[in-house]
Protein backbone atom coordinates (compact mmCIF):
# COMPACT_ATOMS: atom_id res chain seq x y z
CA UNK A 1 0.00 0.00 0.00
CA UNK A 2 1.13 2.98 -0.62
CA UNK A 3 1.03 4.52 3.09
CA UNK A 4 3.11 2.77 5.39
CA UNK A 5 1.44 3.87 7.72
CA UNK A 6 -1.70 1.77 6.40
CA UNK A 7 -1.63 -1.77 6.75
CA UNK A 8 -3.28 -4.77 4.84
CA UNK A 9 -3.27 -8.16 6.91
CA UNK A 10 -3.49 -11.59 5.41
CA UNK A 11 -5.06 -13.58 8.28
CA UNK A 12 -5.27 -17.45 7.80
CA UNK A 13 -4.63 -20.98 8.65
CA UNK A 14 -3.11 -22.95 6.25
CA UNK A 15 -4.95 -21.32 2.94
CA UNK A 16 -4.81 -22.39 -0.64
CA UNK A 17 -1.88 -20.97 -2.85
CA UNK A 18 -5.06 -19.42 -4.74
CA UNK A 19 -5.85 -17.34 -1.46
CA UNK A 20 -2.57 -16.02 -0.97
CA UNK A 21 -2.25 -14.28 -4.41
CA UNK A 22 -4.72 -12.21 -3.45
CA UNK A 23 -3.06 -11.17 -0.43
CA UNK A 24 0.28 -10.60 -2.41
CA UNK A 25 -1.45 -8.28 -4.80
CA UNK A 26 -2.32 -5.63 -2.18
CA UNK A 27 0.96 -5.96 -0.30
CA UNK A 28 -0.61 -7.76 2.42
CA UNK A 29 1.51 -8.27 5.44
CA UNK A 30 1.04 -11.98 6.80
CA UNK A 31 -0.01 -13.69 10.09
CA UNK A 32 0.73 -17.08 9.27
CA UNK A 33 -1.07 -19.67 11.98
CA UNK A 34 -2.10 -17.15 13.87
CA UNK A 35 1.16 -15.10 14.44
CA UNK A 36 3.13 -12.71 12.66
CA UNK A 37 5.82 -13.91 10.36
CA UNK A 38 7.71 -10.92 9.11
CA UNK A 39 9.44 -11.44 12.94
CA UNK A 40 10.81 -14.79 11.92
CA UNK A 41 9.64 -15.95 15.80
CA UNK A 42 8.14 -19.70 15.35
CA UNK A 43 4.78 -20.11 16.66
CA UNK A 44 4.14 -19.35 20.39
CA UNK A 45 2.29 -22.56 21.15
CA UNK A 46 4.62 -25.44 21.97
CA UNK A 47 2.97 -29.10 20.83
CA UNK A 48 1.87 -29.31 24.49
CA UNK A 49 0.03 -26.41 24.36
CA UNK A 50 -1.61 -27.40 20.45
CA UNK A 51 -2.78 -31.01 22.10
CA UNK A 52 -4.88 -29.21 25.16
CA UNK A 53 -6.24 -26.71 22.85
CA UNK A 54 -7.36 -29.76 20.77
CA UNK A 55 -8.80 -31.47 23.79
CA UNK A 56 -10.62 -28.47 24.81
CA UNK A 57 -12.23 -28.04 21.33
CA UNK A 58 -13.29 -31.69 20.90
CA UNK A 59 -14.94 -31.25 24.65
CA UNK A 60 -16.44 -28.10 23.51
CA UNK A 61 -17.57 -29.46 20.48
CA UNK A 62 -18.83 -32.83 22.56
CA UNK A 63 -21.00 -30.58 25.02
CA UNK A 64 -22.56 -28.08 23.64
CA UNK A 65 -22.67 -29.37 19.81
CA UNK A 66 -22.41 -27.68 16.23
CA UNK A 67 -22.38 -25.16 15.51
CA UNK A 68 -22.89 -23.53 18.81
CA UNK A 69 -19.70 -25.30 20.16
CA UNK A 70 -18.02 -23.74 16.86
CA UNK A 71 -18.92 -20.60 17.30
CA UNK A 72 -17.46 -20.17 20.57
CA UNK A 73 -14.33 -21.77 20.38
CA UNK A 74 -13.63 -19.16 17.20
CA UNK A 75 -15.00 -16.47 19.68
CA UNK A 76 -12.08 -17.28 22.36
CA UNK A 77 -9.90 -17.62 19.61
CA UNK A 78 -10.56 -14.53 18.07
CA UNK A 79 -10.08 -12.08 21.13
CA UNK A 80 -6.45 -13.61 21.11
CA UNK A 81 -5.65 -13.11 17.21
CA UNK A 82 -6.80 -9.66 17.52
CA UNK A 83 -3.98 -8.84 19.73
CA UNK A 84 -1.53 -9.72 16.98
CA UNK A 85 -2.93 -7.47 14.00
CA UNK A 86 -1.15 -4.17 14.28
CA UNK A 87 -3.12 -1.34 15.55
CA UNK A 88 -2.49 0.91 12.34
CA UNK A 89 -4.34 -2.25 10.12
CA UNK A 90 -6.90 -0.93 8.11
CA UNK A 91 -8.29 -3.63 5.87
CA UNK A 92 -8.39 -7.34 7.44
CA UNK A 93 -8.59 -9.83 4.76
CA UNK A 94 -9.43 -13.07 6.54
CA UNK A 95 -8.72 -16.94 4.34
CA UNK A 96 -11.98 -18.44 5.25
CA UNK A 97 -14.54 -19.83 8.07
CA UNK A 98 -12.05 -20.10 11.12
CA UNK A 99 -11.18 -16.46 11.12
CA UNK A 100 -15.24 -15.08 10.30
CA UNK A 101 -15.02 -14.09 13.80
CA UNK A 102 -12.04 -12.44 13.88
CA UNK A 103 -12.90 -10.31 11.15
CA UNK A 104 -16.78 -9.55 12.66
CA UNK A 105 -14.87 -8.01 15.62
CA UNK A 106 -12.16 -6.26 13.86
CA UNK A 107 -14.59 -4.70 11.95
CA UNK A 108 -16.86 -3.98 15.05
CA UNK A 109 -14.12 -3.04 17.50
CA UNK A 110 -11.76 -1.02 15.40
CA UNK A 111 -14.04 0.21 13.00
CA UNK A 112 -11.88 -0.75 10.20
CA UNK A 113 -12.71 -2.48 6.99
CA UNK A 114 -12.85 -6.72 6.43
CA UNK A 115 -13.00 -8.95 3.50
CA UNK A 116 -13.55 -12.44 3.79
CA UNK A 117 -12.95 -15.69 1.35
CA UNK A 118 -15.87 -17.66 0.53
CA UNK A 119 -14.41 -21.40 -0.13
CA UNK A 120 -14.80 -23.75 2.45
CA UNK A 121 -17.53 -25.75 3.81
CA UNK A 122 -19.67 -23.64 5.79
CA UNK A 123 -21.22 -21.47 3.64
CA UNK A 124 -23.04 -25.16 2.07
CA UNK A 125 -23.27 -26.43 5.87
CA UNK A 126 -25.57 -23.24 6.61
CA UNK A 127 -28.18 -24.47 4.36
CA UNK A 128 -28.56 -27.36 7.17
CA UNK A 129 -28.67 -25.19 10.16
CA UNK A 130 -31.54 -24.20 12.17
CA UNK A 131 -33.18 -20.94 11.43
CA UNK A 132 -31.81 -19.17 14.30
CA UNK A 133 -28.27 -19.98 13.46
CA UNK A 134 -28.47 -19.42 10.01
CA UNK A 135 -29.54 -15.82 10.94
CA UNK A 136 -26.79 -15.34 13.43
CA UNK A 137 -24.19 -16.76 10.56
CA UNK A 138 -25.92 -14.03 8.00
CA UNK A 139 -25.34 -11.96 10.50
CA UNK A 140 -21.45 -11.91 10.98
CA UNK A 141 -21.05 -12.53 7.00
CA UNK A 142 -23.36 -9.49 6.80
CA UNK A 143 -20.84 -7.39 9.04
CA UNK A 144 -18.22 -7.55 5.92
CA UNK A 145 -17.12 -5.12 3.48
CA UNK A 146 -16.82 -7.39 1.22
CA UNK A 147 -17.21 -11.37 0.41
CA UNK A 148 -14.95 -13.09 -2.02
CA UNK A 149 -16.88 -15.85 -3.41
CA UNK A 150 -14.10 -17.87 -5.79
CA UNK A 151 -17.08 -19.41 -8.05
CA UNK A 152 -20.83 -18.73 -8.65
CA UNK A 153 -21.54 -21.90 -7.14
CA UNK A 154 -20.52 -20.77 -3.66
CA UNK A 155 -22.00 -17.34 -4.28
CA UNK A 156 -25.12 -19.30 -5.16
CA UNK A 157 -25.31 -21.35 -1.39
CA UNK A 158 -25.66 -17.51 -0.14
CA UNK A 159 -28.57 -16.31 1.35
CA UNK A 160 -30.21 -13.31 -0.79
CA UNK A 161 -29.22 -11.08 1.42
CA UNK A 162 -25.62 -11.42 1.58
CA UNK A 163 -25.11 -11.48 -2.40
CA UNK A 164 -25.76 -7.90 -2.73
CA UNK A 165 -21.98 -7.61 -1.32
CA UNK A 166 -20.48 -10.43 -2.79
CA UNK A 167 -18.14 -10.56 -6.13
CA UNK A 168 -17.31 -13.71 -7.57
CA UNK A 169 -13.20 -13.22 -8.36
CA UNK A 170 -11.64 -16.88 -9.83
CA UNK A 171 -8.09 -17.32 -8.22
CA UNK A 172 -5.76 -17.22 -11.47
CA UNK A 173 -3.93 -20.55 -11.51
CA UNK A 174 -0.92 -21.19 -13.29
CA UNK A 175 -1.07 -24.66 -14.45
CA UNK A 176 2.96 -25.74 -14.91
CA UNK A 177 4.99 -29.11 -15.30
CA UNK A 178 3.71 -31.13 -18.21
CA UNK A 179 0.21 -30.10 -18.38
CA UNK A 180 -1.09 -27.45 -21.08
CA UNK A 181 -4.46 -26.38 -22.52
CA UNK A 182 -5.33 -28.89 -25.97
CA UNK A 183 -8.63 -29.37 -26.35
CA UNK A 184 -7.35 -32.27 -29.35
CA UNK A 185 -5.25 -34.10 -25.85
CA UNK A 186 -8.50 -35.09 -24.62
CA UNK A 187 -7.51 -34.51 -21.18
CA UNK A 188 -9.36 -33.05 -18.38
CA UNK A 189 -7.53 -32.14 -15.25
CA UNK A 190 -9.88 -31.02 -12.54
CA UNK A 191 -8.18 -28.92 -9.32
CA UNK A 192 -10.52 -28.66 -6.29
CA UNK A 193 -11.59 -30.65 -3.14
CA UNK A 194 -13.46 -34.08 -3.73
CA UNK A 195 -16.20 -33.08 -1.62
CA UNK A 196 -19.96 -32.85 -2.53
CA UNK A 197 -20.02 -29.61 -0.07
CA UNK A 198 -17.37 -27.95 -2.85
CA UNK A 199 -19.67 -29.01 -5.83
CA UNK A 200 -18.16 -32.43 -6.87
CA UNK A 201 -21.72 -33.47 -7.64
CA UNK A 202 -21.62 -31.02 -9.87
CA UNK A 203 -18.39 -31.93 -11.40
CA UNK A 204 -19.18 -35.60 -11.99
CA UNK A 205 -22.12 -34.38 -14.24
CA UNK A 206 -19.68 -32.71 -16.67
CA UNK A 207 -17.56 -34.82 -16.76
CA UNK A 208 -19.94 -37.35 -17.53
CA UNK A 209 -20.97 -35.22 -20.08
CA UNK A 210 -17.98 -33.96 -21.36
Amino acid sequence: MDNPNKKAVFLYEGPHRAHVMWAESIGAKFIRNKFLVHTGEKSKDSAEVEQKKSTLKELVSKSLGIPFATLIWETIQAFSILGEIEKNTQILLCEGRLELVTGFLFKKLRRKRSIIILADPLVYEMRTFSKFWKNIYTYLYDSYDLLIAVSPYMKDLLPEKLKKHTVVMRPPMKISGEMSADAKSKKICYLGTIDTRKGLDIAKEVFIKV
